[in-house]
This record gives structure tokens, C-alpha cells and sequence, in this order.
């Protein structure tokens, strides 16, 4: 009877050594899009590994310490009944303890990752339930070493981690092309150009000034829409000349002159220019972008280190290269 009971308890624990050394690889390897549109439609089992992923330093801690526990349990287990057969003969311990060894590191070790690896969001979804249940009885244990870790993170001035899926932008770039297999070719691109936002200046995308179609203040409203039926465009930047240099006043947009409801051509368009956003050339388009957005303007005056004005950028400009030609 000790014997069968001695088997189940080691099959128990080579059983708990498998699941924690599968999960641990397995959840680096998940399609983690996947995992969440099983979640939205209503996969609970998707929902609680969510869940867990939501806290990694909880769950990898959980990890090792019911990995380690198992297996610590089990190498004892089996070195002392080897002991007692073979205390008298060294030669015969050693053979039998590297044998236990190879085995326990095949069952537990290569087998659980080698299967997980190749299938993690099938295995780790089987095996959420009884992960569940064994996260529930170290909780305990688990919450002692969070502490005992975490204060001796702070005493040397670290900090636990922050919980962000990705330690950067090549990360996700990474997981877009392995596990993106939902998407179009189109929305892929789309996504990778998103990404790409923050390689590029503003001045890789400006109009440079000498094609850039302009007013010279002062200016008459019929004139301004002249221009802009000519040359079909709907915001143009008003500048005058003050010491032999150009001065931006402001940038006038059509758009809002189409809201007179008398519109009278002789009228000044200094009453209609809105103040400019000017914008360094070596601003990264991405932050171009937010500033824009905060501030209201669909159009910038873009200046040099010298401040001097060499072109300008608009929102059209920006939003082409994530979704391409736009018209706004």
C-alpha cells in the first residue's frame, strides 16, 4: 500500500512539474491577439489566462515556486528510497540517482516545452484549470516571496516590473509578423507604418517653402480665393515682409471664410488668419502629430534651428503615411 502510495505521489508531482515547466515557456509563446478574441467572445478559460497575464510577476512567480517545490519534493523522494537500497553501494547510488535525473529533466523539463512550444495557446488553455487550482494553494507561499523580493528590490533602490506586455516598439513588430496571422496584408502594413512614426522628422514629410502656395499681406479676400481655386488648396499661409525678411502672420483657411454668410472679396484676410504652429524640422512626426491634434491646427509653419521658416506640414501630410493618400 506505501508503495502505490509512494507511485501516485511521485506521478502527482512529476504531473505538477510538467504543467509549471509548460506554462512557463508556453506563455511567451502565446498568440496573445488570439487569446484575447477568445476572451472577447466569451472563452472563460481565454478570460482567466487573461487575467493571470494581466499580473506576470504574480504568475511567474507562481511558476517557480510550485516548479521548484515539485521538483525539490520528488528528487528527495527518490533519492531516499535509492539510499535505502543502495546505501552500502556508492557505484550503484550514483548510477541510480543520474538515471532519476535524466528521467526527471526529460519528463519535466524537455518534454512539457518541446510540446508547449509548438502548441502554447491549445496547452495552456487545457491546462488553465488545474494551473488555477494550484495557484490557489501557494497563494499563500507566493505572497511571503513577493514580499520578501520586492523589499529587497527597494532596499537596493530596483523596482518590480510595471506589467507592460512589451519592452519596446521591435517587440511588437515581432509579434505583429508571428502572430498576425488574422490581419490583412493591408492592415499589417498599416500597423507596421504606425510603428514606424517614430524613426521619422517632420522634415522627412514638409513642403518645402519655394512650392509652398502662399499669401503676401496685405491681400483682399477675392484674391485669396482666386489662389485657391487655381491652385486647388484650402489653407495658405499669410506672411508680409518686415525688415527685408518674411514674417508669418498666421494661416487663413478657406473653410472658414465658406461661413460668411455675405462673403465680401474686399475685405482684408487679416480678419480671417488664425495664428500658425510652428514646429521644429527635427520633431519626430509622431510627436507632430499629438501637437497638432492638441492644438486644433491641420497646418504648420515648419522653421529650422535658425528659426527661419522652411516649409510647411499638414495633417494630410502626416495621416498619408499610415493610411496613404487622404484628402481632409
Amino acid at each position: 500500500m506505501e508503495t502505490v502510495l509512494w507511485i501516485i505521489a511521485l506521478l502527482s508531482l512529476l504531473g505538477i512539474s510538467f504543467l509549471f515547466s509548460g506554462m512557463e515557456v508556453g506563455v511567451l509563446s502565446l498568440n496573445r491577439l488570439r487569446l484575447r478574441q477568445l476572451s472577447r467572445d466569451g472563452d472563460r478559460r481565454a478570460a482567466r489566462l487573461n487575467r493571470y497575464l494581466a499580473e506576470p510577476e504574480t504568475f511567474l512567480w507562481t511558476i517557480l515556486v510550485g516548479n521548484t517545490l515539485a521538483n525539490t519534493t520528488a528528487t528527495v523522494m527518490v533519492l531516499w528510497q535509492i539510499q535505502e537500497k543502495f546505501q552500502n553501494d556508492p557505484v550503484r547510488f550514483g548510477i541510480g540517482g543520474f538515471c532519476i535525473a535524466v528521467v526527471f529533466y526529460t519528463l519535466g523539463e524537455v518534454i512539457p516545452k518541446t510540446l508547449f512550444t509548438r502548441f502554447p495557446n491549445s496547452l495552456c488553455l487545457a491546462l488553465i484549470t488545474p494551473f488555477r487550482f494550484a495557484r490557489l494553494i501557494l497563494r499563500p507561499l507566493v505572497f511571503v516571496v513577493e514580499l520578501l523580493v520586492g523589499g529587497m528590490l527597494r532596499s537596493a533602490g530596483g523596482s518590480t516590473f510595471s506589467g507592460n506586455n512589451f519592452a519596446n516598439r521591435e517587440e511588437l513588430r515581432w509579434l505583429m509578423q508571428e502572430s498576425g496571422a488574422g490581419f490583412t496584408h493591408e492592415e499589417r502594413a498599416m500597423i507596421t507604418r504606425v510603428m514606424d512614426l517614430e524613426k521619422l522628422t517632420v522634415s522627412s514629410q514638409i513642403m518645402r517653402w519655394d512650392k509652398v502656395v502662399s499669401v503676401e499681406a496685405p491681400a483682399k479676400l477675392g484674391e485669396v480665393i482666386s489662389m485657391a481655386r487655381e491652385y486647388q488648396v484650402t489653407r495658405l499661409p499669410v506672411w508680409e515682409r518686415e525688415g527685408g525678411r518674411r514674417r508669418i502672420d498666421g494661416v487663413l483657411s478657406l473653410k472658414r471664410i465658406l461661413w460668411e454668410e455675405n462673403i465680401d472679396e474686399e475685405k482684408d484676410v487679416a480678419e480671417f488668419v488664425k495664428p500658425a504652429l510652428f514646429i521644429d524640422e527635427h520633431k519626430r512626426l509622431e510627436d507632430a502629430l499629438q501637437l497638432m491634434q492638441k492644438s486644433g491646427h491641420r497646418m504648420a509653419i515648419v522653421v529650422d534651428r535658425n528659426k527661419s521658416e522652411i516649409g510647411i506640414l499638414c495633417m494630410e501630410d502626416i495621416l498619408s503615411v499610415i493610411f496613404g493618400e487622404v484628402s481632409l
